[in-house]
């Protein structure tokens, strides 16, 4: 390759590796947190606020990787140590807000690296309607194809 290509290639991977620690961050812990506030109503037995499912699609919207969704879970884990509330509830709240996601019973004790994924992606709504299929019990799909990852 002569001179010119070789700079080229050098200043596009010196780009790509100084935006790497910005695009590619895991979330926020300050930012999940602030998105919280509005769903503890839900939380400790009330509906659903329109700002909460605002708030939990704002959540979805945020974990794109397995290391956001690790992140985020840890975020949650960490107020769960100050806040008491029934980590049964976190279950069904994505549900409630009428979105496909799903959350983990995250408390003091749950280990956020067991749970692979919060959010199904586009491929979720395939496996939903394969598995239905099957007629078989979704559960223990689900937790296959998310765990293997």
């Amino acid at each position: 390759m002569d001179r010119i290509h070789i700079m080229w290639f050098v200043t596009v991977g010196l780009l790509l590796t100084s935006w790497r620690p910005y695009v590619f961050a895991a979330p926020n812990c300050a930012r999940v947190v602030a998105m919280l506030p509005p769903c503890w109503g839900f939380i400790t037995g009330q509906d659903p606020s329109e700002f909460c499912c605002s708030s939990i699609k704002n959540l979805e919207d945020m974990g794109k990787t397995k290391e956001d969704r690790v992140a985020m879970c840890n975020c949650v884990k960490q107020v769960s140590k100050i806040v008491s509330y029934d980590p049964k509830r976190i279950t069904v709240l994505p549900k409630k807000c009428g979105l496909d996601s799903t959350f983990p019973p995250i408390d003091q004790e749950y280990d956020c690296k067991e749970y692979v994924s919060f959010f199904p992606h586009n491929h979720s709504s395939f496996i939903v309607k394969f598995y239905d299929w099957l007629d078989k019990d979704f559960t223990t799909l689900y937790y296959y194809v998310f765990e293997n990852y």
